[in-house]
């Protein structure tokens, strides 16, 4: 499929500042979608195709997808059924690849996004599978040199990165506040002992909230609603007088059946 019938599809350049940029050391440019330019589609669409040549076929795939996703870009059904076709072609590539390799390629791409956590435990995952080349496992310690030089250069703003979620949480902006908390989770430093709890007081702020808007009234921590109890009084939705109740006991027998007929 050439470029030139996919113009005008999508775009996965993203000028949004990610995670990554705030690490120096970043190893990659990071591609996203967003919504189209005229005169960008060829360019991003190009973009896509240098990840191809470069065998990174995983970060191709999740630009391509963010492409597709609707509210990304508005796009013709001409235009995502070409993309779509695009999809199952990186989708059959990378079915070839090896486990190990898949792994690599995940890893390359979270630590670009700013996931250091999770890139970690992807590389870490090849390091420790028996089945994995000397190169493959090469690879992955390299990938885990780079994740702990992005964390040295992040760890002195771990304290005002969660001040400043502090902040939006006090001055209502709580999705800012939340996305700001979970870009700490997710650089997977090691906190010290007071931004521990500056982080860990202002999560159970964000869940209280959480559950609070899932239920009716104010809801305290620790304070289990008190059960209802149960009326005394037999429901009786209509209002009328209810029928005295017999004792089971005081029942009456059925009276007797009446002998049959003498025959003349």
């Amino acid at each position: 499929m050439s470029v030139k019938n996919r113009e005008s599809t999508a775009s996965v350049m993203s000028n949004t500042i990610t995670l990554a940029a705030l690490s120096v050391g970043a190893a990659a440019p990071m591609v996203l979608a967003q919504s189209l330019l005229p005169n960008q589609t060829t360019q991003s669409m190009d973009a896509i195709d240098r990840l191809v040549s470069e065998k990174r076929l995983v970060a191709a795939r999740a630009a391509l997808l963010s492409a597709i996703k609707p509210g990304t870009a508005q796009l013709t059904d001409a235009q995502r059924s070409a993309m779509v076709a695009r999809l199952d072609e990186l989708d059959s590539k990378i079915s070839q690849l090896s486990e190990c390799e898949v792994s690599l390629q995940k890893s390359d791409l979270l630590r670009d996004e700013g996931d250091l956590r999770m890139a970690q435990r992807y590389a870490e995952g090849v390091q420790n599978r028996t089945d994995a080349t000397s190169t493959e496992k090469a690879r992955a310690a390299q990938s885990l040199e780079t994740i702990n030089a992005q964390r040295n250069e992040l760890m002195p703003r771990v304290s005002t990165t969660i001040a400043k979620a502090t902040e939006l949480y006090a001055k209502g902006d709580i999705d800012a506040s939340r996305t700001t908390l979970a870009q700490v989770r997710r650089w997977g430093v090691e906190l010290s002992g007071a931004d521990r709890r500056s982080a860990d007081e202002l999560q159970v702020k964000l869940l209280d909230r959480d559950i609070a808007l899932l239920q009716p009234g104010t809801v305290k921590r620790d304070q289990p609603a008190k059960p209802s109890e149960p009326s005394s009084q037999p429901s009786n939705p209509s209002g009328e007088p209810l029928p005295q109740m017999r004792p089971i006991g005081d029942t009456p027998a059925p009276a007797a059946a009446p002998a049959p007929e003498a025959k003349p």
